[in-house]
């Protein structure tokens, strides 16, 4: 998040590390209520926290959670609303699908 984005504010800018895409998704609070389904569905992989780590830091900032659609293993996504009603899904990060994926192949005697 943009350094100056505070909750409540009418624009919130979220900006990953350099180098990294996209550079900048731009959120901007509107007069008109929600109408209809969403035009726009995201999803976000956490880059430098864990899945449960991502749901609760959005869960803080006043999203909720709809669904959790986690695999026996732990690896898989949160349905969320945001607090305006949009859905938007956490799904698990690269390094947390690496590590299940490893220990299935050390289990199996497979090498990763």
């Amino acid at each position: 998040m943009n350094g100056d984005d505070r909750p409540g504010d009418d624009e919130c800018a979220v900006m990953p590390p350099e180098g990294n895409f996209p550079e900048r998704v731009l959120f901007i609070r509107v007069p008109e209520g929600k109408a209809t389904k969403n035009r726009l569905h995201l999803d976000i992989h956490p880059v430098d926290r864990t899945l449960l780590d991502e749901v609760e830091r959005v869960t803080a900032l006043g999203a909720t959670v709809v669904a959790d659609r986690r695999g026996p293993r732990g690896i898989g996504w949160f349905v969320m609303l945001d607090p305006a009603g949009n859905e938007f899904c956490v799904e698990s990060s690269a390094a947390e699908i690496a590590a299940v994926r490893a220990a299935i192949a050390a289990e199996s005697g497979d090498q990763p």
